[in-house]
């Protein structure tokens, strides 16, 4: 005695949780960035998911990133002097929802090897604000990384 087809179609699955974006998404979305500086993607791959001219953007080393133009200065600087990084991240912690945006917290260890030679290893942590565009793209918002200091 099996299922019929009518069976499964009798049931909808909740449309909010089907549709909207969730917290997992947005993890996802968090290593799929990282990722992106590991391979060294182009910098479209991070434009993308940045407003072009309100961009609010600040690392240890550079800053603030205010538009493209920022941000583009300061990926090509680590594309010309960085020739391999992995970024590992850890406690990641994601809140809120599609409609009103999500915040991102997390930790960064930043390993990298420059062209001279010289190797990096950082802590870093990170808050994120993060909605989500008309494109149904994840736009950061607002990006804060400071470097954790060993006490």
């Amino acid at each position: 005695m099996g299922m019929k087809s009518e069976d499964f179609n009798s049931k909808r699955y909740d449309h909010n949780a089907k549709t909207l974006y969730n917290e997992n998404d947005v993890k996802a979305f968090v290593h799929n960035w990282f990722a992106g500086f590991d391979h060294q993607r182009d910098v479209e791959f991070f434009t993308k998911h940045l407003y072009p001219e309100n961009v609010d953007m600040y690392f240890p080393d550079f800053g603030p990133i205010k538009n493209f133009s920022d941000f583009k200065k300061w990926y090509q600087g680590v594309i010309d002097n960085i020739q391999w990084n992995f970024h590992e991240t850890s406690n990641l912690k994601v809140s809120g929802d599609e409609a009103k945006g999500f915040s991102v917290s997390l930790d960064i260890n930043w390993k990298a090897k420059k062209y001279k030679g010289e190797t990096l290893d950082k802590k870093v942590h990170q808050d994120w604000k993060v909605k989500v565009d008309k494109d149904r793209n994840f736009i950061i918002e607002k990006h804060c990384a400071k470097e954790i200091k060993n006490s």
